[in-house]
């Protein structure tokens, strides 16, 4: 049980270390245009700093709303670009097929619903 607990752990804390980074880096690169780089380093470590240290469980929220503009962004916006392009006359079998819309229209709801109940006191 200790070993899976492990794994899962190393897991959780690779992925908000990526997120960070991946994030930090974005951030950074956007505010070096304005700024010095070692003013767009603290502006991009320091408020992800403080709201780390005084809110507890903020980075694992946030990232649950990552996860939902993603769910919109990656499947719901795809979905209805298919139904609004299905009208059309294509060639395409994929775009024929309904169910396939439906089913990604049902995931992405499953993720959001999910992430709502979690946000739920």
């Amino acid at each position: 049980m200790q070993s899976v607990q492990l794994i899962v752990w190393s897991i959780t804390l690779l992925a908000i270390t990526t997120s960070i980074i991946g994030v930090g880096v974005g951030l950074f690169d956007t505010l070096k245009r304005g700024v010095s780089n070692k003013l767009a380093s603290v502006q991009t470590v320091l408020p992800a700093y403080l709201v780390v240290i005084y809110v507890p469980n903020a980075f694992i929220t946030v990232l649950g709303f990552a996860g939902m503009i993603l769910a919109v962004i990656a499947i719901l916006l795809p979905a209805y670009l298919l139904w609004q392009v299905a009208s059309q006359q294509w060639n395409y079998l994929e775009l024929k097929k309904n169910w396939l819309a439906r089913l990604s229209l049902g995931m992405a709801m499953l993720v959001i619903a999910c992430e709502v109940y979690n946000i739920l006191p």
